[in-house]
């Protein structure tokens, strides 16, 4: 009886393994979308000031 459990679960092992690795691969992938996400929100908020400070700069040499 014991031995007939042990079989089964060493057989379905590879399925496990399979499940788990699933799981790992669509983790990943929702980290990445996550972290585009982030990157995107990162430029756009680090891009905001460059434009005003470039539109400042221009505007200040306009006067001179």
């Amino acid at each position: 009886m014991l031995r007939k459990e042990r079989s089964d679960e060493v057989c379905s092992l590879p399925q496990r393994v399979h499940q788990l690795q699933e799981a790992r691969v669509k983790e990943m992938r929702k980290q990445e979308e996550y972290l585009k996400q982030v990157k995107k929100n990162v430029v756009e908020v680090v891009d905001e000031p460059q434009r005003d400070w470039r539109r400042w700069l221009c505007e200040s040499h306009d006067d001179g």
